[in-house]
């Protein structure tokens, strides 16, 4: 390795030799006998000599030693400029106060606070570079799973649909054949009865041909009568047979549903690609504090977050009604309100959406052929509703008679829907970027695009699982048994669990701001808001504010409101700080 570094003095007097020794002051190599005078001579004693190989190490770093004016080492440093000089650049800061010699200003900078910063900056990049690295090498990986699970579902989507088409096809050509075989029996009867009767006339008119030949007058005076009645009865079964004789045409009609599958040349579905800031940022020390700030604000946030009461919305009670139940709802994005409700009657129920404008008044109720138990909103027109099942005896009734259990995407505009089947019970739904997310008993939660695809299901135990809420970063779910909330991320994978006693019962629940977690408390009559983190709770609403057995509420980020209901009665509420 030193070979490759020759002695400077030696190489000026033609002289090639190697150099033992590097100053990093004259940034010249020396050999052994170089370098005795190097350190003997007055002006060089004190400069400063590594090995070769040390010099290897850093030659490959680039520091400037020379003016670029006058192309002369620096020998001199301006502290009011930060700069370095060459004496001659002198003249240009007479006025600064601070010229020392450069050595001077040089003097112990290995141990200085201003390398210790570069050292931690250099430090604090790496670092970021890493935790940016980890990301985008988690987020491929995620991508690549994406990819694999749509393409798992469109083989999937794919083999459903042949093994569809396959029973349709082989019912249509059953019908065909049915059909087919009906014409083919109906002509078959008419050609035997024609070619039967053909057979008597022919043999009938050989035997008048020969008796017209052959026998006498009187033989064929009496015959004639008796050919004549034959040949009239004859002609009857004829008549008859060709007046029931029909022409046939078969002719297939396509599903309009099949045809509009196969009209459909140019896509068999979308893909969509959503393009989401990592949030990811580059830390320093200022930044760090800067965080810290918004860490406190935002722990603020927490702290001091209240409702206050905005409009109470009365759900009035019809003629003959027993009781009412409230079970899901819903602030529209243009500000009304749903709420889901299951009306007993003397001899009957009925189940609706209550629709409430943005005074709170009544305006609309929406009939339904089930009962609703959640719903979710996915636009401005489309709701999706869930139909549980509540009671023992229904889910064996459903069963035995094989009716269909399902998700409903419902336009509320023009009043249409779509019908996600399923082979259980659903409960609690939620809607985050283009996706459902719906508790479905004795499987997870099933994931969905609001076409109606079923994508995926996240394996939880939703034995105790009524409802549930979305972020973009995180699934949440209360189990009313344990008096639990769990929080999961986007794939399921539990992130952690808040517990309280037993007289809790937690129900409905809606993701806030910050991914706090509001939640109904049913046996305590009461709304929690839950820390992001799991670890932190208070509570914002009581009894002592007009609950009475809360079941549902919903919040929304636009509005920055929290709609709560109980079994009686809801309430919208501004979320508000403490000043």
């Amino acid at each position: 390795m030193s070979s490759s570094i020759l002695c400077g003095p030696c190489q000026y007097e033609d002289n090639i030799k190697g150099a033992k020794k590097w100053c990093t002051d004259c940034e010249d190599g020396y050999c052994e006998d170089c370098e005795k005078v190097h350190r003997s001579t007055k002006m060089s004693r004190n400069h400063t000599l590594i090995s070769i190989a040390d010099y290897q190490k850093i030659k490959d770093v680039s520091v400037k030693q020379n003016c670029e004016d006058h192309g002369k080492r620096f020998d001199l440093y301006c502290s009011t400029h930060d700069k370095a000089l060459y004496i001659s650049c002198v003249n240009q800061h007479k006025s600064c106060p601070d010229v020392s010699p450069l050595e001077e200003a040089a003097r112990d900078a290995k141990q200085s606070t201003a390398f210790a910063d570069v050292e931690d900056t250099i430090k604090g990049a790496l670092e970021n570079i890493e935790i940016c690295i980890k990301d985008q090498e988690s987020t491929r990986k995620q991508v690549e799973n994406q990819e694999q699970m749509i393409r798992k579902n469109i083989k999937e989507i794919r083999e459903k649909i042949n093994k569809q088409l396959n029973v349709l096809e082989q019912k249509l050509i059953n019908d065909l054949s049915v059909k087919s075989a009906k014409c083919k029996s109906s002509l078959e009867k008419t050609l035997n009865q024609l070619n039967v009767s053909d057979k008597k006339l022919i043999q009938l008119k050989e035997e008048t041909q020969k008796m017209k030949k052959f026998a006498s007058d009187v033989q064929v005076f009496l015959g004639t009568r008796e050919v004549n009645i034959i040949v009239a009865k004859e002609t009857e079964t004829i008549t008859r047979t060709i007046n029931a004789a029909l022409h046939f045409k078969i002719e297939a009609e396509l599903d309009l549903n099949i045809s509009s599958l196969l009209n459909r040349d140019n896509e068999m579905g979308k893909i969509f690609l959503q393009e989401i800031p990592t949030g990811l940022q580059f830390k320093d020390a200022k930044i760090d504090q800067a965080q810290k700030q918004v860490s406190v604000s935002l722990e603020r946030g927490f702290r001091d977050l209240r409702l206050q009461l905005k409009q109470k919305l009365k759900i009035l009670r019809k003629k003959n009604e027993i009781s009412i139940n409230v079970t899901g709802c819903l602030t529209l994005p243009n500000g009304h309100v749903l709420i889901a409700v299951r009306r007993s009657f003397d001899e009957h129920y009925n189940s609706y959406l209550i629709e409430y404008n943005k005074e709170g008044n009544h305006i609309n109720d929406i009939r339904l052929s089930k009962h609703p138990f959640d719903l979710t909103s996915i636009d401005s027109d489309r709701i999706a509703i869930t139909y549980g099942n509540v009671s023992p005896l229904i889910k064996t009734f459903y069963r035995w008679f094989k009716l269909p259990l399902y998700v409903e995407i419902k336009n509320i505009t023009h009043d249409s829907s779509i019908k996600i089947q399923l082979n259980n019970s659903c409960w609690g739904i939620s809607h985050q970027d283009g996706r459902l997310y719906v508790i479905v008993e004795e499987e997870g939660i099933l994931v969905a695009d609001v076409s109606g695809n079923i994508l995926n299901t996240l394996r939880i135990n939703t034995c105790n699982v009524k409802y549930t809420s979305t972020s973009k970063d995180i699934i949440c779910y209360s189990d009313d048994v344990h008096n639990s909330v769990h929080c999961c991320n986007m794939e399921g994978k539990e992130i952690w669990v808040f517990q309280q006693n037993s007289n809790f019962r937690p129900a409905g629940l809606s993701v806030g701001h910050n991914n706090d977690i509001f939640v109904v408390g049913c046996a305590s009559n009461n709304i929690t808001l839950i820390h992001h983190n799991g670890t932190e709770s208070k509570i914002l609403l009581t009894a002592a504010d007009g609950l009475n057995e809360p079941k549902t509420l919903h919040y929304d980020k636009n509005g920055k409101t929290l709609l709560v209901c109980d079994k009686t009665n809801a309430a919208l509420y501004n979320v508000v700080l403490n000043i």
